[in-house]
């Protein structure tokens, strides 16, 4: 015959071992979430770099001109 401290400490443990499986999914979806941010953030760079080199320049128009152009 089990004792009532033994029953209780076994339904501790299966209580978390439920939640320790919850939050197993949670840290999942957080890391492919951040792999993806990182990936992202990587691509960016890269492809900021790939520009910067081949010489492409951003010409901003003053706003008197885009004036006269619209009239």
């Amino acid at each position: 015959m089990r004792s009532k401290n033994s029953d209780e400490a076994s339904e501790l443990v299966r209580r978390l071992d439920s939640f320790a499986g919850a939050m197993n999914v949670v840290l999942v979806v957080l890391a492919v979430g951040l792999a993806t941010l990182d990936a992202t953030c990587f691509l960016a760079m890269h492809l900021e770099n790939a520009v910067a080199y081949t010489g492409v320049t951003t010409v901003s128009v003053p706003p008197a001109t885009i004036n006269e152009l619209v009239r």
